[in-house]
């Protein structure tokens, strides 16, 4: 009779070799699973976290412009002689937004913000978001235009002089605001309508109208002298944001 070449002690052995290997399978899958979780909220993530750098670069332009005209100004410039004029700042028709013909007060490069003998800045752009029917007179997601509007709550009811930065995206617009102390409702950044402002051209109205008003209807903004403002009732709607900065207060 043959005997077996199994001893009790080897078939414990292997049972113990299964159990090893179905706990390692159990402990892949438990760790394939955490990575694929982790790999989609990343996505979430890093959106967030380019939010937060393309905020702090469009906070920073705004900052050093607001500098800039501050400085200029104090060289005996004034508010109606400041020229904005580039050919970076774009329509979605491909018009420029700050021409020479509308700032003609100012006759030398002292009293132009983007000359690199007067203010020395550049007419910059930022990330710009693509929309499948841009209305052709909105200014260019992520181009400059400046503004006389007043922002309530900074300086007189006059209508103060104002860079805004068009139609960027949620994220950064709720980190300029987050950044700023300035509260987003229900998650999204306050919403306003501006429609009644217009480009500056030198010129100021006497008196704020209520149409060109930001922080009559977003009262998170009021006393705000820069931030993140939801175009109410916008083309591209939660998309239609606009970062502003107060440059003169008036």
């Amino acid at each position: 009779m043959l005997k077996s070449h199994f001893s009790p002690f080897s078939r414990r052995f292997q049972t113990g070799n299964v159990l090893f290997m179905i706990l390692i399978a159990v402990m892949l899958f438990a760790a394939l699973t955490a990575a694929v979780t982790s790999s989609n909220r990343g996505g979430t993530t890093s959106t967030r976290e380019r939010g937060t750098i393309n905020a702090t670069d469009v906070m920073s332009y705004g900052s050093a412009m607001e500098k800039i005209v501050a400085r200029i100004m104090s060289n005996e410039v004034s508010e109606s002689a400041l020229s904005f004029e580039n050919t970076i700042w774009q329509y979605n028709d491909d018009t420029q937004i700050e021409t020479g013909a509308m700032f003609t007060r100012c006759t030398s490069s002292d009293c132009k913000i983007f000359d690199p003998a007067g203010g020395g800045l550049d007419a910059k752009t930022f990330t710009a978001q693509d929309f499948d029917s841009p209305d052709s007179g909105d200014v260019k997601s992520g181009h400059g235009i400046i503004y006389a509007l007043s922002v309530n709550g900074v300086g007189s009811a006059a209508q103060d002089l104002v860079l805004m930065i068009a139609a960027i995206d949620v994220n950064t617009c709720m980190g300029i605001n987050t950044a700023l102390n300035i509260p987003n409702p229900s998650n999204a950044p306050p919403a306003d309508t501006w429609a009644g402002a217009v480009p500056y051209d030198g010129t100021f109205s006497s008196a704020a109208d209520a149409t060109g008003e930001i922080g009559d209807m977003a009262t998170q903004l009021v006393g705000k002298s820069s931030g993140c403002v939801q175009r109410s009732g916008g083309t591209y709607g939660s998309a239609d944001n606009y970062f502003y900065q107060v440059l003169i207060p008036r």
